[in-house]
């Protein structure tokens, strides 16, 4: 059973789910209390991003207080002499991965999920609901035991299914297979079992027997850490002999066992490999993270001089736009590694985020370009881990290459990529089309960000609790190539002051997403406040020439 964005479980899955879970749940509460401590332990240096306020939500109650590590910025960059002392090759792979853990994972339509990106969740699946309730509970009670509450974000594939090769003697053909290392190992692990043992191997009418491979296993995907969840609440309720705010678990959580619906605020903290199964029908699983770790910014000034002032100086951001600085930081940076000046003077991630900062803000909505908006170009994402899973996001990609991207573990492969995309906009005109029919809706220069959205692409959960991941853009090409669906609406609107009027395909039919429109007449337009603009989900429109 795979756990969809809205999706529920029969009556009979629940009450068997809901009471294997509380066996497993009360036989493994120390342990899993004493792993996860341990695990957020070594994680401390990661704290995570504010989430964007999604006010078209119930009451928001924060999970932790606003000093609470969960509340710092995202990554913390390494001190300054790792930038010295850490050998050439973390300069170009920044990824490391740590002990593996238990995570309930969510398989959502249509979005792929980054590091850093913010996603709102309404869930009504029981046995998910009382799994992460617990923790919820016990992360506001005792958060020294459950310092935060994780949840696995994944992209469901269409072409996801269960890959089989035929083999007579119960022996996997590597190079028939043509798997990765990981899948090979898993394999040869199970492939000596009996195969009423084995899950991976089932019988053929007696004859052969199929060498079967779960096709969640090996997948990369997005740890979202929750920041705060929505629930309307009541002073005065009480949990034992002791009366708790509105902001407390007993408020919110007093009867999670028993809630149909959970709603919260999540934000993508890091990325995540499925190693095994531990309870497939929750869909939780057994994963290892993948740690991006920030990249130290290099020396700026000259590194071996008498001055200390030249010698102890780090870049900043102002300087380093220069084609001078990056020049020097090149320079720098070849005097302690073994690779020649002109590799890192093209190819040094630093080095490679400034340019396509350069481009995006000096051609912003214009040559084919989105807008991104200045703010986050040039200051707030300032370093390259972060800006590289930023723009990936804000890019009008086709959902297969941000999926590429995502599981990408360099950062310079994933701006090397990014950066050969702009140029291709560049190059020549890119036009949006319906990702089913291809019909040309609009362009690329009309990709921009909203006032107060988080990107050019970002997500967001409706009534029903279907999490759709929308582009905005400024206007069509021509209106007459879409079909209005209904009438407009102000109901839970992602955009609090503007109506939502659903949007059709004129060729094809498919949901293309809503045309927004401004209802408020005391909001005065702007250029990131339009009078009316479009969104469209991003896996049912694509960029292409």
């Amino acid at each position: 059973m795979i756990v969809h964005e809205e999706g529920s479980d029969s009556e009979e899955e629940e009450a068997s789910s809901l009471g294997e879970e509380e066996e497993r749940d009360q036989r493994g509460e120390e342990e899993a209390a004493s792993d996860n401590a341990t695990r957020n332990e070594s994680s401390s240096d990661q704290p995570l991003a504010a989430a964007r306020d999604h006010s078209y939500l119930n009451a928001s109650h924060p999970l932790l207080p606003e000093d609470s590590a969960l509340c710092r910025d995202y990554k913390r960059p390494r001190s300054s002499m790792d930038a010295v002392t850490n050998d050439h090759d973390a300069a170009f792979n920044n990824l490391r991965s740590r002990e593996s853990f238990e995570l309930p994972v969510l398989v959502l339509h249509g979005v792929v999920l980054f590091p850093g990106s913010t996603i709102p969740i309404k869930l009504r699946n029981r046995s998910m609901i009382q799994y992460l309730g617990r923790q919820i509970q016990k992360c506001r009670t005792h958060p020294e035991l459950q310092p935060k509450v994780e949840l696995g974000i994944l992209t469901f594939c269409s072409e996801q299914r269960s890959r089989t090769q035929r083999n007579d003697d119960d022996n996997v053909n590597d190079d028939d297979l043509g798997l990765p290392r990981w899948r090979r190992i898993a394999a040869r692990a199970n492939q000596h079992r009996p195969p009423s043992q084995n899950p991976r191997y089932r019988e053929n009418n007696g004859e052969d027997r199929l060498a079967t491979l779960n096709p969640y296993i090996g997948r990369i995907g997005t740890i979202a850490t929750i920041s705060h969840t929505h629930e309307r609440t009541s002073s005065g309720l009480h949990t034992g002999n002791n009366e708790v705010n509105s902001n407390s678990s007993g408020t919110v959580w007093d009867q999670y066992e028993t809630t149909n619906e959970l709603v919260v605020t999540s934000v993508g903290t890091s990325r995540f490999r499925i190693i095994d199964i531990i309870d497939e029908h929750r869909t939780i699983f057994l994963v290892e993270e993948l740690v991006d770790d920030s990249m130290a910014r290099p020396y700026s000034q000259r590194l071996f001089s008498s001055s200390p002032n030249e010698s102890t100086g780090l870049q900043t951001p102002d300087d380093y736009v220069s084609v001078v600085g990056q020049d020097q930081v090149a320079w720098n940076v070849a005097q302690v590694t073994p690779l020649p000046y002109f590799v890192h003077r093209i190819f040094s991630p630093w080095c490679m985020m400034e340019r396509i900062r350069g481009v995006l803000m000096t051609n912003a909505g214009g040559n084919n370009l989105p807008s991104l908006g200045e703010d986050e170009i040039g200051q707030k994402y300032s370093e390259p881990t972060q800006f590289s899973f930023w723009i990936a996001n804000n890019l009008p990609l086709k959902e297969s290459q941000r999926l590429r991207l995502l599981e990408l573990h360099s950062t310079l492969e994933r701006l090397k990529i990014v950066w050969k995309e702009i140029q291709r906009m560049l190059e020549r005109p890119s036009v949006i089309r319906c990702a089913d029919c291809g019909l040309i809706l609009s362009f690329t220069n009309d990709v921009f960000t909203v006032g107060g959205a988080e990107g050019s692409t970002s997500t967001y959960v409706n009534g029903g609790g279907y999490i759709h991941q929308i582009t905005t853009l400024r206007k069509l090409i021509d209106e007459n190539k879409v079909v209005f669906e209904g009438y407009p609406s102000t109901e839970n609107s992602y955009f609090p002051g503007y109506s939502w009027h659903i949007t059709r395909c004129r060729r094809c039919a498919a949901l293309l997403g809503w045309k927004f429109r401004q209802v408020d007449g005391r909001n005065s337009t702007s250029a990131d406040r339009p009078e009316t603009f479009f969104g469209f989900m991003s896996s049912i429109v694509t960029a292409d020439r």
